[in-house]
């Protein structure tokens, strides 16, 4: 007779998991900012996830022993809609056996081209 022990598995709350929006190689030089719906830009956002996975895996991303984040990808298509407030997925990157118990919602933003800052000038 064989018996198999089963993982316990757990599912918790992260209250602190940074999440970035980025552009794609080829679009780096595009002058763009990511701003939020009351217009200050959108660096990192820092949201709550539920996550599930085996107790102790879980464990130690609540103890910050792992870490989990997420990124917001800003793709060519994207660049088509500046200035149109939209809610963006997100997409994890979370331990090894660490699964989303749930989406998290969308995070809303929207592109805006980037002024050039004015290099002050010195007169003679």
């Amino acid at each position: 007779m064989t018996a198999t022990v089963q993982d316990q598995r757990t599912t918790a709350l992260i209250p602190t998991v940074p999440v970035k929006p980025v552009v794609s190689f080829s679009n780096l030089d595009k002058p763009l900012v990511a701003q939020s719906s009351d217009g200050t830009p959108l660096t990192v956002e820092t949201i709550s996830i539920r996550v599930s996975g085996p107790t102790e895996e879980v464990a130690k991303l609540q103890r910050g022993d792992s870490r989990a984040y997420g990124f917001i990808q800003i793709k060519e298509s994207d660049l088509q809609e500046l200035n149109v407030l939209k809610a963006w997925p997100t997409d994890f990157v979370l331990p090894p056996h660490i699964e989303l118990a749930e989406t998290p919602a969308p995070i809303e933003f929207k592109l805006i081209e980037r002024v050039p800052s004015k290099m002050p000038t010195l007169d003679h």
